[in-house]
Parts: structure tokens; sequence; C-alpha cells
């Protein structure tokens, strides 16, 4: 993993460009897949947003939670423990 300033400005940029991806969504039409697909909601692009400002917690054992809460306390949490594995995923439903 990549500490340095250009690690940095190519995650900013990856970051820019998934949002780009997000807004270019709202530019679908109904029926943008010729089956009558709806168009894309703005709530539905604006809280998929929110992937790309996690909460990053370092846990007691030498590990990383990263943890993302929408609206209405739904959060989807992603633990990795000292060795660098998925030592846990979870997902709670709000309100």
């Amino acid at each position: 993993m990549r500490s340095s300033a250009n690690g940095a400005v190519g995650v900013s940029a990856t970051v820019s460009k998934g949002k780009e991806a997000l807004d270019r969504l709202l530019e679908l039409k109904k029926n943008w897949d010729s089956y009558d697909a709806e168009p894309i909601s703005p709530d539905a692009v604006r809280a998929a947003e929110l992937i790309f400002n996690p909460q990053i917690i370092p846990t007691v054992v030498g590990g990383v939670l990263v943890e993302w809460r929408w609206v209405g306390e739904s959060c989807v949490t992603i633990e990795f423990n000292a060795k660098g594995e998925v030592s846990g995923v979870s997902w709670e439903k709000g309100s």
C-alpha cells in the first residue's frame, strides 16, 4: 500500500471518477435499457456516494474497521485483521 503523495493523488482521482460516474447515472431517462427501466433516483445516487466517505477506525487487535453509515442509521462494516485479511462483514438495516 502506498502512502506517498502520488498514492493520495491516485485515490483522489479514483474517487472523483467514481462520483462522476454516479452523476452520469442521473442522465438516464425512463426506458434507458429499452425494457421500461425507471430513471435513476437522485436519492439513490446520493446514498451511493457515501461509499467514498467511510469512517476508518483502528481496532485493539491491530486491525482496521471500515464503516459506512446512511440516513436512517443503516450501516455496512468491513473489518480487516492484523494480517490484512477480511475478518468480518456486517450490515444493519436502519429505520
